[in-house]
């Protein structure tokens, strides 16, 4: 409670948009909240990291492996005309953004186009934005950079590894997360946001409480256990948090990002979203609100660092 409160204090003495923070520490989760907000919230890129815990959960049951071909799962989709990286591409290099992308697709301006909320919110958009076929536009790009190389972060990404987890499963990634882990997990509510044709976007608009959020934290903190049950393996955690590319704001793992020389790692999200893991501390850290100014790294490093 005593990080909950200093952290809340902060945020307010820097006069940020926040909603609600939560902590897990000693098997007990607190929360506190600043202001109104939807019971349940958007925590935009940290999507992507309820899409690799999928992904760890269905390799641990055998299901899958991180180093499969993408085209394994992803044939269907994938065209004559696609790029011949296709052919090597990995689920690993999905989960990292190294699979050859020169610049991150499928993000908002990708998806509604100039018109978005009621007004014109991305000046640089496609006039028309995307089409209904997500799958179609991403298959029908070039792909300039080494496979396996630099990290393009990527909205796109996610979704394939979302239609990954469809094909193997049989069912909506939301709907078998839902039965798989939300259930199990005891979350009091959640939603998840889909494509025109029905597919869980997997990279963006996954909707929870910050009580419920910090539990995938918990669940990471845990080496894969929570309330006696086994989710992922017991490495999972560390692989995920292991860089597979290092940037100027950090090192990434399969969905999460770390700081060299720092013990902490963290799930990030447009407009303030965090979830922080740190063991040597035996806690994990969830924070929503709606703040393009929010300092993540000054933040991270102060109460986390």
């Amino acid at each position: 409670m005593e990080l909950l409160e200093a952290a809340c204090e902060e945020l307010e003495k820097n006069k940020r948009n926040w909603f609600a923070a939560a902590v897990y520490e000693n098997g007990k989760i607190d929360c506190l909240r600043a202001r109104r907000s939807g019971r349940l919230n958007n925590v935009y890129s940290i999507s992507k990291n309820l899409t690799a815990t999928a992904v760890g959960m269905l390799e641990y049951r055998n299901q899958l492996k991180i180093s499969d071909l993408a085209k394994k799962y992803l044939a269907e989709y994938i065209p004559d005309s696609a790029d011949p990286k296709w052919g090597i591409i990995t689920l690993e290099n999905l989960l990292s953004h190294t699979w050859g992308q020169e610049e991150g697709t499928l993000f908002e301006r990708e998806r509604f186009g100039t018109e978005y909320g009621g007004c014109t919110f991305f000046a640089d958009a496609p006039p028309k934005g995307w089409g209904k076929n997500r799958a179609r536009e991403i298959f029908a790009q070039k792909l300039p950079l080494a496979v396996g190389g630099e990290m393009r972060y990527s909205n796109a990404s996610y979704y394939l590894l979302s239609l990954v987890a469809e094909k193997v499963t049989g069912k909506r990634l939301a709907d078998w997360l839902r039965e798989e882990l939300f259930l199990p997990l005891d979350f009091r509510g959640y939603a998840c946001g889909c494509c025109p044709e029905g597919h869980t976007l997997g990279a963006t608009e996954m909707f929870f409480c910050a009580e419920d959020l910090v539990k995938l934290g918990a669940l990471y903190l845990q080496g894969g256990e929570y309330n006696g049950k086994r989710f992922f393996a017991e490495d999972w955690a560390e692989r995920a948090k292991t860089p597979r590319a290092r940037l100027k704001n950090g090192e990434y793992g399969l969905g999460f990002w770390s700081y060299a020389g720092k013990a902490f790692y963290f799930a990030s999200g447009a407009h303030g979203q965090l979830l922080v893991i740190d063991p040597p501390r035996r806690r994990a850290f969830a924070l929503q609100g709606y703040d393009d100014g929010f300092d993540e790294r000054e933040f991270l490093l102060k109460f986390f660092g």
